[in-house]
């Protein structure tokens, strides 16, 4: 019985998901914007690449539906992922305050193709 639960374990572990993107293009004046909507991390994954490869899968697909823009929102307070954005050549392009639920003011970061 122990062996067959740990097995259980260590198949449930396979199968959990520990990040996610979500990203779409729009069309914006004549050519294509492509908006980063959502990327999270499991928290106790964080620190192993998973947020840089999922963000480079995701500006590799827009860039093949042809957005030559990329755009995103990103907590103020969330330093490791304006990194992370940095990393990828986003830059801040301004602030929106109070965007989020809890008050908190978001910027926008976006990146030229």
């Amino acid at each position: 019985m122990e062996v067959r639960e740990a097995v259980r374990a260590d198949l449930l572990e396979v199968f959990r998901v520990v990040g996610y993107v979500v990203a779409d293009t729009t069309p914006n004046h004549g050519t294509a914007m492509g908006h980063i909507k959502d990327l999270a991390v499991a928290p106790e994954r964080r620190g192993e690449g998973i947020g840089r490869l999922l963000l480079g899968e995701a500006l590799g697909a827009l860039a093949v539906d042809g957005a030559d823009r990329v755009k995103l929102e990103v907590r103020a307070t969330n330093e490791a992922a304006r990194s992370l954005y940095r990393e990828f050549d986003f830059e801040t392009h301004h602030a929106v305050p109070a965007y989020y639920d809890d008050g908190e003011d978001a910027h926008i970061m976006v990146r030229e193709a």
